[in-house]
């Protein structure tokens, strides 16, 4: 399954039906239209997904169209913006125009001039930041691509997949895309998250049990594997299980069958098994605290999920699609990044991951004022995380280069500690007079010795 394309187009028109053939027109040339009711609501929109076109109706009283043609342009500087017009707006339709936006239109027109003006517009590559069915999963790196292409080539199958990656990184996310994904999205996504559910309860929780199996089951209890049946279940924090549970899990996964705590029947399930960890299995298997039949049992798909600071690159993405969300549930006006708070949320990088992320964004919009989010308004561990200049740049020189910068601070350095004195410093280097002097040369480093030094190091000598 590809990405999603940029056929989409974000319409924002009045209450009335004046435009529902307009809207016919364009859904039958294949063209998904969002319909929304306020300009804070399409500047939300654009935050989060692509468009092939804005389409505004300027007649609405409440709409100041260049406000919403500078917040398009801000969160969506690629989509096209194209407006509707009364005859006593045309003048300023034609100053939109002239400040960036793609048409106007005054009715009555024809549907075709429309469609005429948007493949006439440029066409953008298409947008990898929203994928199909994928619910949240938001990138355009190479990293997310590869994780997309091997969920939608697993989702149909009926092997277990198991997902690995560090906390926060969006596991669960990856699950729910492969269940979506799947003949099995009618049914049951159950999620078990086995590291938050006490061992003394985790197999009641999972397989259920029958009515006096133990002190206080006064009824019978379903469990969540039962209560998946027919979809999924999901085990996140796999690598928690204790041994007890593990054997049945791997009963699970060979038979299909569960027997519920006090039963003397099995029961048969038609769950799909996927399981997640932050741990590593096969070191937990090493180690003998996770069985290596239950590890390879789960393995049969895997699926690593990159850390943030792997793919730097949707930051970006990701921190506006936090920021539209925040957006679309308050009132009032759209609050915006500024670049420099943007520029420090690329280059932190992100212990906690997506979850960190999130969490920044959301207490960066409470804190912010004006309407725009700034360095300030961000944790104190990502305005000081920046990487100085000299750091930032050094791995991109060739090695030759860094060696020579690296020899000419170090004897620099080396010379000032002994005062100037080329045969103490090239003893505490470690190096031969003659090398160090060599050295001094080549780098053309200016030094304190006199004849009279020189007498003094003979002497040394």
């Amino acid at each position: 399954m590809a990405f999603k394309t940029r056929h989409g187009i974000l319409f924002l028109k009045n209450g009335d039906g004046r435009f529902e053939p307009l809207l016919a027109d364009l859904r039958n040339q294949g063209y998904v239209v969002d319909v929304i009711a306020s300009a804070g609501e399409a500047a939300g929109m654009l935050a989060t997904r692509r468009y092939r076109a804005l389409i505004a109706d300027l007649s609405r009283r409440d709409l100041d169209g260049r406000a919403l043609l500078q917040a398009a342009s801000a969160e969506a500087p690629d989509t096209p913006f194209i407006c509707i017009a009364g005859l006593d707006q045309e003048d300023e339709a034609r100053k939109l125009v002239e400040a960036g936006a793609l048409a106007y239109f005054i009715p009555p027109f024809e549907a075709g001039e429309v469609i005429s003006a948007l493949d006439r517009a440029p066409r953008q590559p298409p947008a990898a930041d929203a994928m199909p069915g994928f619910r949240g999963i938001i990138g355009a790196s190479a990293a997310i691509q590869s994780v997309s292409e091997l969920i939608t080539k697993v989702a149909d199958a009926s092997s277990t997949v198991l997902i690995s990656g560090e906390s926060g990184s969006g596991k669960e996310l990856v699950a729910r895309a492969i269940h979506d994904l799947s003949h099995r999205i009618a049914n049951p996504f159950v999620v078990v998250h086995c590291g938050a559910i006490p061992d003394s309860l985790l197999e009641t929780e999972l397989f259920g049990h029958e009515r006096g199996a133990f002190t206080g089951a006064y009824t019978q209890k379903q469990g969540l594997i039962q209560s998946a049946r027919g979809g999924t279940v999901f085990l996140d924090e796999i690598g928690e299980v204790t041994a007890a549970t593990q054997v049945k899990l791997l009963r699970v996964l060979e038979s299909g069958v569960v027997r519920p705590v006090g039963a003397v029947r099995d029961i048969q399930v038609d769950v799909r098994v996927i399981a997640a960890t932050n741990r590593d299995l096969k070191d937990l298997v090493r180690r003998g605290n996770f069985r290596e039949d239950l590890y390879y049992r789960l393995n049969v798909f895997p699926i690593r999920v990159p850390a943030l600071r792997e793919r730097k690159e949707d930051v970006q993405l990701l921190a506006r699609h936090f920021l539209g969300r925040i957006n679309r549930e308050r009132e009032g006006s759209p609050i915006a990044i500024d670049a420099e708070a943007m520029k420090l949320l690329c280059e932190y990088s992100w212990p906690g991951n997506i979850r960190e992320l999130e969490n920044v964004i959301e207490r960066a919009a409470i804190l912010c004022s004006g309407g725009r989010i700034s360095e300030d308004d961000l944790p104190r561990e990502i305005q000081t995380s920046a990487p100085r200049p000299a750091d930032r740049g050094i791995y991109d020189l060739p090695f030759k280069t860094a060696r020579n910068m690296f020899e000419r601070n170090y004897v620099e350095q080396v010379l000032d500690r002994c005062d100037g004195n080329v045969a103490r410093a090239a003893r505490t280097a470690g190096m031969s007079r003659a090398y160090f002097y060599e050295i001094i040369n080549k780098c053309s480093l200016h030094h304190k010795d006199t004849k009279t030094q020189r007498k003094t190091q003979r002497r040394e000598e």
